[in-house]
Parts: C-alpha cells; structure tokens; sequence
C-alpha cells in the first residue's frame, strides 16, 4: 500500500511543472547522454530510494530523450537526493465514543536533484522539490 503511495508522489514531485519536457527543447547541443546516478536517501523511509530509482530508471528509458551510458562515458548525470519523508494526520474526526481518530494521513517527500555537465563541469539544473499525497489507513491505494 505505501509502495504505491510512494511511487505516485515520487513521480508527480519529480517531474512536477513538466521540467523533464522542457527539458528536451533546452539541452545543450554537446550533451547527448546521461548517467543516472543511486538515489540518496537520508530520510528514515529504507524502500523509498530502491522504488524512486526504478521509476526514474524506466520514466528515462520510456521517454529516450538521451542515452543512459555508464558514469565514465556520460555527458551529463542526474543526482537524486531524498531530503526527507514525513508521514503526518491529515483528516481528524471524532469517533463515536468521543476520540480523535485520523480518517487520513499525509505523506511528504521532499528531494533535491542536480543535473551536471560533465564536459562543461557545471550544473545544468538543481531545484528542492516538495510533493504529498494523502491515503487512508487500511485502504489498498492501488485500487
């Protein structure tokens, strides 16, 4: 359930304000390839890196706007940080006996991602983003 949740914000605050479209008609005509480089997670969250690199990994190869090369052959390379997840009540309502019981809950990513010239040796893209979706405890969000 929360893999699912994950991989949905992940995509959404990863390529929030189509940056990943504009960025095509805005490459540097020396950069032809790309390394993506591990996910970094310095959040408490193990999973999340493993799922945000195999949805970055397959959202790059389904829009093959450059080659994935090996870090030594690269033109440029994407560094993804996961600054931090947070997991927070959403929806309070009271239960029938009197008691707050949380209906929703709110789960925020918040990551960093730098994009380097390689051949340049100079960053190309760096921006903190910030994306939260909200579930509800017990529900399969797949569904």
């Amino acid at each position: 359930m929360m893999q699912n949740l994950l991989k949905i914000i992940i995509v959404a605050g990863l390529f929030q304000s189509c940056w990943f479209y504009s960025m095509k008609g805005s490459i540097p005509a020396h950069i032809h390839s790309i390394s993506l480089a591990p996910v970094i997670n310095e959040s408490a969250e193990f999973a999340v890196a493993v799922i945000l690199n195999e949805e970055l990994n397959e959202l790059m190869v389904n829009e093959n706007v450059l080659d994935i090369v090996l870090p030594e052959q690269a033109d440029s390379r994407l560094d993804v940080v996961i600054t931090s997840i947070t997991d927070k009540p959403y929806t309070i309502t009271l239960s029938d006996v009197g008691m707050e019981e949380v209906e929703e809950w709110k789960l925020t990513i918040k990551t960093t991602i730098t994009w380097y010239d390689l051949k340049q040796d100079e960053i190309l893209f760096e921006k903190k983003m910030n994306s939260w979706g909200s579930y509800t405890p017990g529900v399969d969000i797949g569904s």
